[in-house]
């Protein structure tokens, strides 16, 4: 959800806790994940969905 508006994202969200980052690693490029587990995600990408919320 993006806001243009910076008041109506505060009266949206302003009491809203922020959520806490994961303890677990991440990967913002394929180079960052290990070969074996690009294969796997390779393999089961067809499981993974496509549907974009309008």
């Amino acid at each position: 959800m993006a806001f243009d508006n910076w008041q109506e994202h505060e009266a949206h969200f302003d009491d809203a806790e922020s959520i806490p980052e994961m303890d677990y690693p991440r990967a913002k490029s394929a180079r960052q994940v290990p070969s074996h587990v690009r294969r796997i995600l390779d393999q089961q990408r067809h499981t993974f969905t496509t549907d974009v919320a309008a």
